[in-house]
């Protein structure tokens, strides 16, 4: 093997390592931001859910015909009853649609708690089977429970408790950090490859320089034949343009 292809074997080592260099670098970002991603999921996720469970204690879970069930709580708006097992709700319809147009039909809703207290709303006779829905879900909800109903406080505590959890715990984040960092880092293959082609070249510096100065003039040949190539192209494309016109033109 000639000088020549000494210094070329040698630039194309230079090449691969640094193409493979670049591709370890790649994967470990993508690693990273994928871990990046991840982390800040799981924090969004637990601070959206402390949102709704603010929420769902302000406004409800449910409501029908006025009454709102909520995580804690049932009420009308005027009785507020807290949430615990043994309750009954119920739903009751009567009368019909007479002859004519006139209608008579009631629907009501009772929900009766195991202290003897009752919470009752009239609804729309056109929405039973909605009522229906919210009665099953109020002694659903009902039968969950374990002892006293729960409190917000007490589930935004657990929350938090999940939120600092979540933030504190970069294990995963730190780990693809540090495989960037490293990838990043580590140059020694093209440090040695570049190493390899310096120490070629200072063997013989006029045959480096004249292997330097003959891929400078396979460059320029290149980019001549690049440019003339275009030109021709753009020549080609004008006249069968040009062809085209003196066609349509013959047309009129």
């Amino acid at each position: 093997m000639g000088f020549a292809e000494d210094l070329q074997q040698a630039e194309q080592n230079l090449v691969a390592a640094s193409g493979y260099h670049a591709n370890v670098v790649n994967a470990a970002l993508a690693a990273m931001q994928q871990a990046e991603q991840s982390y800040w999921e799981r924090v969004r996720f637990f601070e959206a859910e402390a949102l709704s469970i603010q929420r769902v204690y302000a406004e409800g879970l449910s409501t029908c015909a006025g009454i709102v069930l909520y995580p804690d709580r049932v009420s009308d708006g005027e009785t507020t009853l807290p949430l615990m097992p043994g309750i009954r709700a119920s739903v009751s319809t009567a009368g019909n649609t007479r002859y004519g147009g006139g209608d008579c039909r009631t629907l009501s809703i009772t929900i009766d708690f195991p202290n003897g207290m009752r919470i009752t709303a009239m609804g729309d006779p056109d929405k039973e089977g909605e009522a229906r829905a919210f009665a099953a879900l109020v002694m659903n909800k009902a039968a969950e429970l374990d002892g006293a109903p729960p409190a917000l406080d007490q589930d935004l505590a657990r929350l938090q408790r999940e939120i600092d959890a979540a933030r504190v715990d970069t294990r995963e984040l730190d780990a693809a950090r540090a495989a960037y960092q490293a990838a990043y880092y580590d140059t020694a293959a093209i440090q040695t490859a570049q190493q390899a082609l310096d120490y070629l070249k200072a063997q013989a510096p006029q045959a480096a320089e004249a292997y330097e100065e003959a891929k400078r003039k396979r460059g320029r040949r290149n980019l001549v034949i690049a440019i003339a190539a275009v030109v021709v192209a753009v020549v080609v494309f004008g006249a069968l343009a040009l062809a085209a016109l003196s066609w349509f033109a013959s047309l009129l």
